[in-house]
């Protein structure tokens, strides 16, 4: 019992271990208080399962000191690298726990120690430190890739080349000697740049022409957690420097050797060492007779190594073995050819006639027909008398006849020759001859539409007329037909010969008669010019 006359204050002090209070009184009359302490608990533990973020703490209880134990205890955790302390366990000094061991839960990676402290009333004594505990959650090695960055040009003749780096996540230890280097370029300067996830490798100074990749091996960097990386993947790590201009390595022709004439196709190729992309029209200049040269527009290619240029021969164009003009006969013509690193292509050629030259690689003959005319002599003829059945394939005269109610036509045939080779029909003309005349009028020419027999056809049998109407450009005397179109369409099997009619069948009445072949006049004629 402490009887109190004057207010004083009582202080206990504790050492490591041993709790303490502390009471404060004033006035006059009398009190009594009981003293003692709680001792701290010890053999403090703590475990973490590796792979997880969970720490269990273990102790031993406080032994009892003068009959006074802890009625609860509360858990820190105590960070190594900056003394940080953090309640565990859900405990806290007013909400304590009286369970031993107890789980610390979610605790983030690092290196920790633990404290318990016990508590009875406002009574507190703490423990030493546990062991350190390491706590490592990340357990998944960081991969990694390397593929050109975005954006990159490849082929490319510009420096630096780049490539980006992604790991998957945080890593550090990184750098240029970590780097395994593929491919067949040599030398230049090679960098690494970035921290955390990203990094950059570069490339510059002098590397030699091809292809360079870049990968990483495994356990070449580490996460946060000590996790190494494992081997690096990619999708397309591969960049070629290219400064080589791309050259002509031949020209040549996909159409058959031989000979060819005015308006035949000739498809002329020029191939390159490499690809090429081609902007704008660049032309081939070919010797080509009259005139003596002939620009040839570029007509396909680009983004192989073929380019054609489609050259149409002209009237007139001749050559005994086609070839360009010159070493410099391919020329930009404002446009560009170049490879797919963008360097300009070097356009010279063979020269003509040489090795890879066009001359050299094709036996192609342009204009090589030799002009000719052929006057043909009909080998059949007749006229038709309206619908009348009679045949006059025997009669000396051919009669054009037209009212509103008959019409007589003629009918005349030519034996067709071969167009000689090279050769296309450059001109015809019909002509017949009149031998008598009631009442003339215009008369036009026609091709017969199917085949016809001249000692059986009559007018129940007259076959139809086709084509566009060709008049007559002679006189009325000895009428003139130029049937150029008309012949051409003849060839190669469908000579059915042609239709003479009155220009209108109408109440006119035409009246006129020529010579046939049968006559001793003039014969109907057809004149065939042939030509390159």
């Amino acid at each position: 019992m402490l009887r109190v006359l004057v207010a004083i204050p009582f202080v206990l002090v504790l050492t490591e271990g041993v709790a303490g209070a502390y009471w404060t009184t004033s006035g006059a009359g009398t009190a009594s208080a009981s003293t003692g302490t709680i001792n701290a608990p010890t053999a403090v533990a703590a475990t973490n399962t590796p792979g997880t973020a969970l720490v269990a703490v273990s102790w031993t209880n406080s032994t009892p000191a003068a009959g006074l134990s802890p009625t609860g205890y509360y858990v820190t955790r105590v960070r190594n690298s900056d003394g940080a302390t953090f309640g565990a366990c859900g405990s806290s000094p007013a909400s304590p726990t009286a369970t031993t061991p107890c789980n610390d839960t979610s605790v983030p990676d690092g290196a920790f120690h633990y404290t318990v402290t016990g508590v009875r009333a406002s009574w507190t004594a703490t423990s030493g430190s546990s062991n350190n505990v390491t706590v490592a959650s990340d357990v998944t090695a960081p991969s990694v890739t390397v593929n050109q960055k975005a954006g990159q040009a490849d082929p490319t003749n510009a420096l630096p080349m780049l490539w980006t780096v992604t790991f998957s996540e945080t890593v550090t230890g990184f750098d240029t000697n970590d780097l395994t280097r593929g491919g067949t370029s040599t030398g230049g300067a090679v960098t690494v740049t970035g921290a955390g996830a990203n990094y950059e490798i570069s490339l510059s100074g002098t590397p030699t022409n091809g292809s360079t990749t870049f990968a990483i091996a495994a356990n070449r960097a580490q996460d946060l957690a000590g996790n190494t990386n494992t081997a690096s993947t990619s999708s397309d790590n591969s960049i070629t420097y290219d400064t080589t201009a791309p050259t002509v390595t031949g020209v040549s022709s996909t159409l058959a050797d031989g000979s060819y004439n005015a308006g035949q196709v000739v498809p002329v190729t020029v191939t390159f060492s490499e690809i090429v992309t081609v902007t704008g029209t660049p032309q081939l200049t070919l010797s080509s007779g009259t005139p003596a040269t002939t620009a040839v527009n570029y007509t396909s290619g680009t983004g192989t190594n073929v380019l054609t240029f489609n050259y149409t021969v002209a009237a007139g164009n001749t050559s005994t073995d086609l070839d360009y003009a010159a070493t410099t006969s391919l020329a930009l013509n404002g446009g560009t050819i170049r490879d797919l690193a963008t360097n300009k292509a070097t356009l010279t050629l063979a020269a003509p006639a040489a090795p890879g030259s066009l001359g050299a690689n094709k036996n192609l003959v342009i204009g090589s027909c030799t002009p000719s005319t052929v006057n043909l002599t009909t080998d059949a003829d007749t006229y038709i008398d309206g619908i009348n059945t009679t045949n006059y394939g025997t009669s000396t005269v051919l009669k054009i006849w037209t009212d509103n109610l008959i019409s007589r036509r003629i009918l005349i045939n030519f034996p067709m020759p071969a167009i000689p080779a090279g050769c296309r029909i450059t001109s015809s003309t019909l002509s017949i001859t009149r031998s008598s005349a009631a009442k003339t009028g215009a008369v036009v020419a026609h091709s017969a539409s199917a085949s016809w027999a001249e000692g059986t056809a009559h007018g129940k049998t007259l076959p139809a007329f086709t084509g566009t109407a060709v008049t007559n450009t002679g006189t009325d005397a000895t009428p003139s037909f130029l049937v150029t179109t008309l012949v051409q369409n003849m060839y190669p099997s469908s000579n059915f010969g042609f239709v003479i009619k009155g220009s209108v069948e109408d109440g006119s009445q035409v009246d006129i008669s020529y010579f046939s072949r049968e006559s001793a006049g003039t014969k109907p004629n057809l004149s065939i010019t042939f030509g390159p």
